[in-house]
């Protein structure tokens, strides 16, 4: 990811997360956390693969609380199945196998419903940064 993409976003996530979880001193550390690790992500991989691990995340959460789902099947199975439909190998791209282990690391600071508020905060948030740059006009 570009770094200024990296800026705008971080920024963006910093401002849904103070719409949705309250100011950062009034949110439990955790918060604090989860926005460096899901920074980092960012910066680890092309946007394309960014967006494709946010919406695997959704996904898995979503595949892990559905009734009926395999016993003993956690998270990490769920994202490490629609992970590799979605973006591929993990392996053949730098970065992608350390962002598959900083989502699971954000996944266990995340209590409950908080993992799937937050991602879905830092998916809106990616879309939120993209906007100004999708308005600029093409040159050519």
């Amino acid at each position: 990811m570009n770094p200024s993409t990296l800026t705008e976003y971080r920024d963006e996530l910093g401002d849904l997360m103070r719409e949705r979880f309250g100011r950062s001193k009034d949110r439990p550390v955790r918060y604090k956390a989860a926005f460096s690790l899901t920074s980092t992500t960012a910066s680890l991989l092309t946007d394309d693969d960014y967006a494709g691990f946010l919406r695997v995340a959704l996904h898995a959460e979503r595949k892990r609380k559905q009734p009926g789902r395999p016993v003993g099947w956690t998270f990490s199975e769920y994202f490490s199945l629609a992970l590799d439909g979605e973006v591929g190998d993990l392996d053949a791209v730098t970065g992608r196998r350390e962002a598959w282990h900083v989502m699971r690391a954000v996944h266990s600071l995340l209590p409950g419903d908080e993992f799937t508020s937050f991602i879905q905060c830092a998916h809106d948030a990616w879309d939120g940064s993209l906007e100004p740059l999708q308005r600029v006009p093409a040159r050519g």
